[in-house]
């Protein structure tokens, strides 16, 4: 699948290791690479310098081969500006989810440009990234990057503009490791509703009033109103290519958590339904007692990985998402993830049970000579 493409591709140029994936996404009814994963090795291969083969559309096997690196620090990667449009609706989000791990690593700040979908289909929003993850990698690992959304871009057509601005970590020093265990109380939550292109502002605004009357009845009548806040955002058709409308809403914690959860509208779905797909999202996982969402905690392993020190958070079972990043992990760093039982929420532990779980383990401690 595309996840294992992705950190694998990462993970390669990284230690300097080359890799080669074999039949990819084998098992759809449309096998091999599609533009978006094209655009991901693409975009790698530019920062790092590296030989690809194998490197265009409905190709099943991929050989990427960067430059090597020495023992404990990374492939020489050249901090810069860089550009990739995947030319459809293809996420760009997953192209952040390749590129930043790289990037954290650079021997000077980076700004990438990005063209295509930035709110679709199996895929994170762009809201989830600036909402959610980018303020949660910066107060956990101390990693220092910005997301400026210029244009959204929706199905068919993508046409969305992202940039991404990273500021390496400094040369001899590692990620700090991620520790995330302790859920606190919920404090507020916060959240964008957006409606672009031909869907009426109203929509936007039923979103962001359903997602505030929902929590407020989910979470008692004693609650601060106040504590919910759901910006709303109506793009006119000349600032996004397409129409969509969604919502994005992020939990915060008195210890710091941040949980995420998204909700993207389609054609005769009701508003209210629309946010309260997002609001249950968010609740299950408040109620769960965890400190990472359902959709965030995959994107933390590779992180996991590369840091100093021992990671460990707390989730809910593991999806297979995040089961499939610590394999690729394992096998080409050489980190030994282990899942324990939390004892708070007790259930199986082996990402198929109901319990909660701490996922944790010792990072390489990369860092740039």
């Amino acid at each position: 699948g595309g996840q294992i493409l992705r950190n694998a591709i990462a993970l390669s140029s990284l230690l300097g290791r080359p890799v080669q994936i074999c039949r990819i996404r084998a098992g759809r009814d449309k096998p091999g690479l599609k533009a978006q994963h094209n655009a991901g090795i693409q975009l790698l291969q530019q920062i790092v310098k590296a030989d690809c083969c194998g490197c265009q559309r409905d190709s099943q096997t991929v050989t990427f081969r960067p430059p090597p690196a020495g023992a404990g620090s990374v492939s020489a990667i050249a901090g810069g500006n860089y550009s990739e449009d995947i030319g459809t609706a293809g996420s760009v989000c997953l192209l952040v989810q390749a590129a930043l791990p790289v990037l954290a690593f650079a021997d000077s700040p980076s700004l990438l440009s990005l063209r295509g979908g930035t709110n679709v289909d199996f895929a994170p929003p762009a809201e989830h990234f600036t909402g959610t993850l980018a303020p949660l990698l910066e107060s956990t690992l101390g990693l220092r990057f910005r997301l400026s959304l210029a244009r959204r871009g929706f199905y068919p057509r993508g046409g969305g503009q992202l940039a991404l601005e990273v500021t390496p970590a400094p040369r001899g020093a590692p990620l700090a490791p991620i520790r995330l265990l302790d859920p606190g109380q919920l404090v507020r939550v916060t959240g964008v509703a957006h409606a672009c292109g031909a869907i009426p502002a109203r929509v936007a605004q039923q979103m962001a009033s359903a997602a505030r009357q929902l929590l407020l009845t989910a979470l008692g009548s004693n609650t601060d109103p106040t504590a919910f806040f759901v910006d709303i955002v109506v793009d006119k058709s000349s600032q996004s290519v397409g129409n969509g409308c969604g919502i994005s809403l992020t939990a915060h914690s008195s210890t710091g958590c941040l949980l995420g959860a998204n909700a993207i509208g389609r054609r005769g779905v009701p508003a209210h339904d629309v946010a309260a797909e997002a609001v249950n999202q968010l609740l299950a996982d408040v109620k769960r007692g965890v400190c990472v969402d359902v959709h965030t905690q995959d994107q933390l392993v590779i992180f996991m990985a590369l840091a100093e020190g021992e990671s460990a958070i707390r989730v809910g079972p593991l999806t297979l998402h995040t089961r499939t990043a610590v394999h690729v992990a394992e096998m080409l760093t050489g980190v030994n993830f282990s899942v324990s039982e939390d004892t708070t929420k007790p259930g199986k532990t082996d990402g198929g049970g109901e319990g909660n779980c701490v996922l944790s383990c010792r990072g390489l401690g990369l860092k740039r000579d």
